[in-house]
């Protein structure tokens, strides 16, 4: 059984896009969130959690389209855990999202000024409609991202 989740935070890095070798797309990035809350003596107190994510196909190209670093975003998906052995003989693991569903928050109309978004984020609403990619034939991967070594199998959807 898988654990849904939903995520709503900034991004705290640029989407890193690689191929594998059948030209699927995987993207990778983290998301943080920042919960806050006040204190007995009234002081406000702020904790981020920050999470890493993994983007598959479509949803990988559109959001390394379409989504910056600093971003806010709402995604859907699965909490995976991997686990391996450290050189030292101990367990480790890692977790993320695999994002299945994303929406863009921060959209916002051309000459409209939202003082809580950073300024250089424009109408991606206006752009998704224009460059629809879920409308337009699969492209084939650029020639300046790097494709790794994954087979499809091990793809987890």
């Amino acid at each position: 059984m898988a654990f849904k989740m939903q995520i709503i935070g900034r991004l705290t890095k640029e989407i890193e896009l690689k191929y594998t070798p059948n030209g699927t797309a995987v993207g990778e990035s983290s998301v943080a969130t920042t919960k806050k809350r006040k204190d007995k003596a009234g002081n406000l107190i702020e904790k981020t959690t920050f999470l890493d994510i993994k983007l598959f196909g479509k949803i990988a190209e559109t959001a390394n389209q379409y989504l910056h670093k600093g971003d806010m975003v709402c995604m859907y998906g699965e909490y995976q855990t991997d686990k391996w052995q450290a050189q030292d003989g101990t367990n480790r693991y890692s977790h993320y999202c695999v994002v299945t569903e994303m929406e863009f928050i921060n959209c916002k109309k051309d000459g409209q000024n939202n003082n809580n978004q950073p300024q250089q984020n424009n109408n991606y609403q206006q752009q998704a409609q224009q460059n629809n990619p879920y409308q337009q034939q699969e492209q084939q991967p650029q020639q300046n991202i790097p494709t790794i070594d994954i087979d499809d199998e091990d793809i987890p959807f």
